[in-house]
């Protein structure tokens, strides 16, 4: 941190140079390109803190063998495989022996803050059975050290006293067991749920219960049981899955057993479960996935190392700011295990949109988790901010972020979120501006429509060094008068007013953009600031 410190330092000290000055840029407040989803500004299990986020997921592999009559879960090899409550108890629950406690604290937690809650179910066959620590791999499921887990409980009626006794756990009763505690969705119960967590990674997470690859019909039946399960409960949830992590088990899930034979029909493992899912709720008339999810960590690499880890060197700042790139832009190739593969650029939401029209046409997209790396510099939440606005603009419907949520994080997230200290918020509706050059810039501009005489628009200037004046023509038969400016730069995480009162003339803006900054204009129709 020093020697980036003794960096910037040395680059803010030479003079302010301004790179080629674009003409101007466009904003077009009446051409809308789409709503903007609320729930992009989400997290997982992290402290929301002043974020005002919209959504927390409670995901991770431990929810693949979670017992939820004892809130048990395995911890894989990297502890032992151990049997244990850790995550309830890291949770601060003061309830971990109450059935469901490990959720119900969550959510109660996410209701006080008015965030939805996405909660995780598992999909294995066992579950943890016990909180006794360690289990040798002699004691691999099944054995006394695990429960069989079931989505269909075959007893006429649910209990909301399970005993801890019973050799399996059901998880349509852990659903009516929620909905009982918080109602239904559409009555304020709990909104989401998701088909397990990383999936074609259980040989490696969960090998004492489930060691052999994962494969595409195993997944996709279970996921059909567990979903039909889940809407026999409660038919006004959404089913979010199958939360797959990364290019490999996108393409195959990580190279299942016969993989190929399968790719050949259906192209890629999206396409085939897409088409699964599709199929059995034209059958049934029930859509029974509602959100496809999945996991994107950038596999670009810097010196040797990848941009999602702390690397601040002025060439890892600068791949890293441009890595989101690889979300929306359809020119943009990274450097990337990726792309030496496929020789074209990923253009990732355009590439699964075009698999859900064709293949399960209405079903919404999800990144449950994703991370650009270095939270406490700058790169990292210049990075942050883009991706954020790129959801929202792109049409994404979900997206949690994972990982510390330490200060450029944050003020990302206000800059959208909670600009001014006290909830205020991006606009909900994405609309239309003129192109920039992607190297040095980002551009969004959104409009709210119970706030119609308020323009947002946000510019993130990606340049190390340079600082820039381009005027901003709106392009509208309103006329705007006044307009605010919020920013965080390299020299601060905390979002704070650059321009208070500031005057439009001829619905054009004329002002400068810090080198390594993230800028918000606030823009009113009228002279009264008001929001």
């Amino acid at each position: 941190m020093k020697a980036f410190l003794c960096i910037l330092t040395f680059f803010l000290s030479i003079p302010y140079t301004y790179s080629k000055v674009i003409s101007q840029i466009v904003v077009s407040p009446q051409k809308i390109l789409r709503p903007i989803s609320r729930y992009v500004y989400g997290l997982n299990t992290q402290n929301s803190v002043s974020t005002n986020a919209t959504i927390r997921r409670l995901g991770t592999y431990r929810m693949s063998t979670y017992n939820w009559v004892i809130n048990a879960s395995n911890a894989g090899p990297i502890d032992n495989n151990s049997n244990n409550n850790h995550p309830c108890q890291a949770m601060g629950c003061l309830h971990c022996n109450q059935p469901g406690g490990e959720i119900i604290h969550f959510v109660k937690e996410n209701k006080k803050k008015h965030m939805a809650s996405l909660i995780t179910l598992p999909l294995l066959r066992y579950v943890a059975g016990d909180i006794n620590g360690p289990v040798p791999r002699w004691k691999a499921a099944p054995s006394s050290r695990f429960k069989q887990s079931d989505y269909f409980m075959r007893h006429p009626h649910y209990t909301l006293h399970p005993s801890p006794a019973n050799y399996v756990v059901y998880q349509d009763e852990f659903v009516h067991y929620l909905v009982h505690y918080f109602k239904k969705a559409n009555q304020g119960g709990i909104g989401f749920y998701a088909l397990d967590d990383d999936p074609s990674y259980w040989p490696i997470h969960d090998p004492l219960v489930h060691p052999e690859p994962t494969q595409y019909w195993e997944l996709s039946n279970i996921s059909y049981g567990l979903a039909y399960n889940i809407l026999k409960i409660d038919p006004t949830a959404k089913i979010v899955g199958p939360d797959l992590h990364g290019w490999n088990a996108f393409i195959s899930l990580n190279h299942a057993p016969g993989y190929r034979q399968l790719n050949q029909t259906y192209k890629t493992f999206l396409d085939f479960y897409l088409r699964r899912m599709h199929n059995l709720s034209e059958l049934d008339h029930v859509r029974y996935l509602s959100v496809l999810s999945l996991h994107w960590f950038s596999k670009v690499r810097v010196h040797g190392k990848r941009i999602t880890g702390n690397c601040i060197t002025p060439l890892c700042m600068k791949a890293r700011m441009e890595a989101p790139r690889s979300l929306w832009d359809p020119t943009y190739i990274e450097n990337s295990s990726i792309t030496r593969k496929i020789h074209k650029p990923i253009d990732l939401i355009a590439w699964v949109d075009k698999k859900i029209q064709a293949d399960d046409p209405g079903t919404k997209l999800a990144f449950t988790e994703y991370n650009y790396g270095a939270d406490n510099n700058i790169s990292g939440g210049i990075a942050e901010a883009d991706v954020l606005g790129a959801f929202g603009k792109q049409g994404v419907y979900m997206a949690n972020f994972q990982g510390p949520l330490d200060s450029y994080i944050q003020a990302a997230f206000q800059i959208f979120r909670n600009y001014n200290g006290h909830n205020a918020h991006f606009g909900n509706t994405a609309v239309k501006t003129s192109d920039v050059d992607p190297n040095r810039f980002s551009l969004y501009a959104a409009t709210n429509t119970q706030k119609p005489t308020l323009l947002w628009i946000l510019i993130l200037n990606k340049q190390l060094t340079h600082r820039f004046q381009i005027p901003i023509h709106i392009s509208s038969q309103s006329v705007y008068k006044t307009f605010q400016a919020y920013q965080f730069n390299a020299l601060s995480s905390k979002i704070h007013p650059i321009i208070p009162h500031g005057v439009i003339l001829k619905n054009t803006i004329k002002t400068n953009f810090e080198p390594l900054s993230v800028t918000l204009l606030v823009c009113h129709c009228d002279n009264q600031i008001n929001h």
